[in-house]
């Protein structure tokens, strides 16, 4: 049994209520998972008897913290449902999924939102804004790292030369909602009549800047977010537009793509490959 295995087995036991009762009452096959020897099982029975008040404690602070930095990630979606459904939707998502050992703050909000979708039941009419409103949420909560410019170390040099392929970076994320930011905001707020009337599709960008905490969103055209959903490190740029220029009645040049694509890796949204189209 390797350490790391069975310091995942007792950060399982810490975290989980029901999977501590289970392991105080001497069901070995609670922590099967993990293919523990009786020794180690009982081992982690002793340690979880002996200071059973001290770990629920740590526990209960645990999910309050939890609870917490679930209702800062989804404002909208907590005032929309109101505090009574809102903890009784976060009790549930506690109970039914606990933390993973080694799982990020930013990886439990995404499966808050997977939950939240699976979980809330909306009144037909309001389906379409829950899902937008639950992408919108759960997109700003999972950009985990920062973005970091990529002009002045990949972005090829003026004039744009052939072999320039970009790639969305890891940390960015390109989303298509039916409404907007504002629209959803004040939709979930009350602030607008029902029903919302649907926009043309929304593309966004979700990234966070290094000299900021808040994930930023902006918003692209159809154009642009058509070449960046391709954009994967292999297509050259001519090729890229090749492939778009049926989706758009406006003519594109290479130069205004290469202007729009050195804006975003100014910013670190986009990078460029190496010449042989291998993402550096």
């Amino acid at each position: 049994m390797s350490l790391l295995i069975y310091q995942a087995a007792l950060a399982r036991t810490y975290l989980d209520a029901n999977l501590r009762t289970a392991v105080r009452a001497g069901d070995q096959s609670a922590l099967a998972e993990f293919d523990l020897s009786p020794d180690e099982f009982r081992n982690i029975q002793q340690l979880i008897c002996d200071r059973a008040q001290e770990i629920d404690l740590f526990a209960t602070t645990l999910q309050r913290k939890r609870v917490e930095r679930l209702s800062l990630a989804y404002k909208l979606l907590r005032g929309h449902l109101g505090p009574n459904r809102w903890k009784l939707l976060c009790d549930r998502y506690c109970a039914q999924v606990t933390v993973q050992a080694f799982m990020t703050p930013e990886q439990d909000c995404a499966r808050f939102g997977a939950f939240a979708k699976e979980n809330l039941d909306p009144p037909a009419e309001h389906a379409d804004r829950f899902e937008d409103l639950l992408i919108f949420e759960g997109t700003k909560a999972e950009v985990d790292a920062v973005l970091l410019p990529q002009w002045s170390g990949n972005a090829p040099s003026d004039p744009l030369p052939a072999e320039a392929r970009p790639y969305l970076a890891p940390h960015a994320r390109l989303r298509v909602l039916r409404y907007l930011p504002q629209v959803l905001a004040d939709w979930a707020n009350g602030a607008l009549p029902r029903p919302v009337p649907e926009s043309a599709p929304v593309h966004l960008i979700f990234f966070r800047r290094a000299n900021g905490a808040d994930v930023k969103v902006m918003q692209i055209g159809r154009w642009l977010a058509a070449l960046l959903d391709r954009a994967d490190g292999r297509a050259t740029l001519p090729e890229l537009v090749e492939q778009i220029a049926s989706l758009s009645r406006q003519r594109m040049t290479l130069q205004d793509v290469w202007k729009s694509m050195t804006a975003l890796a100014s910013t670190g949204i986009i990078a460029f490959s190496r010449p042989q189209g291998e993402p550096s």
